[in-house]
């Protein structure tokens, strides 16, 4: 446990401010399940009476975390899928993770009861040749919507007002902001544009119900993955 960590006793102390103004709780990460503790976290969030809901991979939300999530009354919880098994895998890094993650997935939504069970999936250069193929990996799934979401990018001016932000909010803080680079050419507007139409075939096809974040039209795609 690191020293700058929050006890227990100090979310749940947070937890009541937020919830006298009316705030909710989103966790996500990186993988918010690494955390061995994560569970206490969110039952402890909602036991003041927060909303609370949780980003994951879905490979270490086993079914005891499960039970325990659904019991505490999670208000929504959210998997993340980049594609058939071996796409997933490789942009994981880890042989079998998919297969692990719809397991998880299949049982979560089966027992559910009030929390909404939501995919995600995110369309980059890694995924966009096999994104259509999301949908089938889904039949027969209750789930409360599927969302495919292009990738978000800060200009350099931006990560500079995110710099001098931190800085005026948290003078003295070491901690650096991580930026990651995006090298090489950008993805082709016109393939994206082509993989996202064949995606929503497949989901009609599938009878399954997506959204596109954010609804892009083909100038609006150009402009997006555009310096």
């Amino acid at each position: 446990k690191r020293l700058d960590e929050l006890t227990l006793d100090e979310i749940r102390d947070l937890a009541r401010q937020a919830r006298r103004h009316y705030a909710s709780f989103f966790v996500t990460g990186g993988e918010p399940f690494v955390r061995k503790d994560c569970t206490d976290i969110l039952e402890t969030i909602l036991s003041v009476g927060c909303k609370a809901g949780v980003n994951t991979n879905g490979m270490l939300l086993t079914p005891e975390r499960a039970d325990r999530l659904i019991r505490a009354g999670l208000n929504f919880v959210i998997f993340s899928i980049n594609g058939p098994h071996e796409v997933h895998d490789r942009v994981v890094g880890i042989k079998g993770a998919l297969a692990r993650t719809l397991d998880n997935l299949r049982y979560f939504a089966a027992r559910k009861k009030k929390t909404r069970v939501f995919v995600n999936a995110v369309i980059s250069d890694n995924t966009v040749d096999t994104i259509d193929q999301v949908p089938g990996l889904l039949e027969g799934i209750d789930l409360d919507g599927i969302t495919f979401q292009h990738e978000s990018f800060l200009t350099r001016e931006e990560t500079r007002q995110h710099a001098q932000v931190c800085d005026k909010n948290f003078p003295g803080d070491k901690t650096e902001l991580v930026v990651y680079v995006k090298d090489g050419p950008m993805p082709d507007p016109a393939h994206i544009f082509r993989q996202v139409g064949r995606l929503k075939t497949a989901a009609e096809k599938a009878g399954v119900r997506i959204v596109q974040k954010p609804e892009l039209s083909y100038q609006d795609l150009d402009t997006w993955y555009s310096e």
